[in-house]
Protein backbone atom coordinates (compact mmCIF):
# COMPACT_ATOMS: atom_id res chain seq x y z
CA UNK A 1 0.00 0.00 0.00
CA UNK A 2 2.83 2.64 0.96
CA UNK A 3 4.44 1.48 -2.26
CA UNK A 4 1.44 2.44 -4.60
CA UNK A 5 1.27 6.05 -2.43
CA UNK A 6 4.49 6.99 -2.77
CA UNK A 7 4.31 6.17 -6.80
CA UNK A 8 1.29 8.61 -7.12
CA UNK A 9 3.12 10.92 -5.03
CA UNK A 10 5.91 10.77 -7.35
CA UNK A 11 4.15 10.71 -10.64
CA UNK A 12 2.34 14.13 -9.02
CA UNK A 13 5.70 15.15 -8.04
CA UNK A 14 6.89 14.60 -11.87
CA UNK A 15 3.99 16.65 -13.16
CA UNK A 16 4.32 19.80 -10.83
CA UNK A 17 7.64 20.00 -11.86
CA UNK A 18 7.39 19.68 -15.38
CA UNK A 19 4.76 22.37 -15.04
CA UNK A 20 7.32 24.62 -13.44
CA UNK A 21 9.38 24.02 -16.19
CA UNK A 22 6.63 24.61 -19.12
CA UNK A 23 6.17 27.74 -17.39
CA UNK A 24 10.09 29.15 -16.89
CA UNK A 25 10.78 28.16 -20.64
CA UNK A 26 7.63 29.46 -21.73
CA UNK A 27 8.77 33.05 -20.45
CA UNK A 28 12.19 32.76 -21.28
CA UNK A 29 10.87 32.27 -25.03
CA UNK A 30 8.15 35.03 -24.94
CA UNK A 31 11.23 37.20 -23.26
CA UNK A 32 13.25 36.63 -26.17
CA UNK A 33 10.50 37.32 -28.81
CA UNK A 34 9.78 40.36 -27.02
CA UNK A 35 13.59 41.43 -26.66
CA UNK A 36 14.01 40.85 -30.22
CA UNK A 37 11.27 42.50 -31.79
CA UNK A 38 11.62 45.57 -29.50
CA UNK A 39 15.27 45.81 -30.68
CA UNK A 40 15.24 44.97 -34.51
CA UNK A 41 11.81 46.04 -34.75
CA UNK A 42 10.35 43.04 -36.45
CA UNK A 43 9.35 39.53 -35.61
CA UNK A 44 11.86 36.99 -35.27
CA UNK A 45 10.62 34.22 -38.35
CA UNK A 46 11.85 31.12 -36.02
CA UNK A 47 12.29 30.53 -32.80
CA UNK A 48 16.38 29.37 -34.42
CA UNK A 49 16.72 33.22 -34.99
CA UNK A 50 16.32 34.05 -31.27
CA UNK A 51 19.28 31.57 -30.48
CA UNK A 52 21.14 32.52 -33.78
CA UNK A 53 21.10 36.36 -32.74
CA UNK A 54 21.84 35.56 -28.93
CA UNK A 55 18.28 36.30 -27.47
CA UNK A 56 18.19 32.52 -26.45
CA UNK A 57 21.38 30.25 -25.42
CA UNK A 58 19.02 27.21 -27.39
CA UNK A 59 15.66 26.58 -27.60
CA UNK A 60 14.36 25.34 -24.08
CA UNK A 61 12.58 22.24 -24.45
CA UNK A 62 9.04 21.48 -23.91
CA UNK A 63 8.82 19.04 -20.88
CA UNK A 64 5.29 18.02 -21.38
CA UNK A 65 4.82 17.27 -24.90
CA UNK A 66 8.46 16.50 -25.67
CA UNK A 67 7.39 18.03 -28.93
CA UNK A 68 8.24 21.39 -30.58
CA UNK A 69 6.74 24.29 -29.88
CA UNK A 70 3.38 25.66 -31.50
CA UNK A 71 4.57 29.24 -32.80
CA UNK A 72 1.92 32.09 -33.20
CA UNK A 73 2.30 34.01 -36.02
CA UNK A 74 1.84 37.40 -36.65
CA UNK A 75 -0.90 36.86 -39.30
CA UNK A 76 -2.95 34.19 -36.47
CA UNK A 77 -2.78 36.81 -33.83
CA UNK A 78 -4.23 39.09 -36.45
CA UNK A 79 -1.28 41.71 -34.95
CA UNK A 80 0.33 44.36 -37.30
CA UNK A 81 3.57 45.33 -36.53
CA UNK A 82 7.13 44.61 -38.30
CA UNK A 83 5.87 42.11 -40.99
CA UNK A 84 5.37 38.33 -40.65
CA UNK A 85 6.89 36.45 -37.90
CA UNK A 86 6.33 34.59 -34.07
CA UNK A 87 3.89 36.84 -31.89
CA UNK A 88 3.56 34.06 -29.02
CA UNK A 89 4.55 30.52 -28.83
CA UNK A 90 2.65 27.80 -27.30
CA UNK A 91 2.62 24.15 -25.83
CA UNK A 92 1.62 21.92 -28.99
CA UNK A 93 -0.93 19.42 -27.78
CA UNK A 94 -2.51 19.28 -31.15
CA UNK A 95 -1.07 15.80 -32.14
CA UNK A 96 -2.79 14.11 -28.79
CA UNK A 97 -5.72 11.64 -28.56
CA UNK A 98 -8.76 11.68 -27.19
CA UNK A 99 -8.06 8.91 -24.63
CA UNK A 100 -4.14 10.71 -23.61
CA UNK A 101 -5.91 14.51 -23.19
CA UNK A 102 -5.19 14.20 -19.13
CA UNK A 103 -1.09 13.77 -20.57
CA UNK A 104 -2.08 17.45 -21.33
CA UNK A 105 -3.96 19.12 -19.42
CA UNK A 106 -3.23 20.71 -15.63
CA UNK A 107 -4.89 19.30 -12.76
CA UNK A 108 -7.63 21.82 -12.93
CA UNK A 109 -8.26 20.79 -16.69
CA UNK A 110 -6.53 23.57 -18.10
CA UNK A 111 -4.80 22.47 -21.45
CA UNK A 112 -1.14 23.29 -21.59
CA UNK A 113 -1.71 24.96 -24.98
CA UNK A 114 -3.50 27.60 -22.91
CA UNK A 115 -0.89 28.78 -21.08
Amino acid sequence: MWAKICKVLSSETTITHKEIVLHENLKKIREAIARYTANKGAWPISLKDLVDQGYLDKIPPNPITGQDWCCITEDDAQITKGGTGIVNIRSDDSQSMPDRIRLYTNRSGKRYSEW
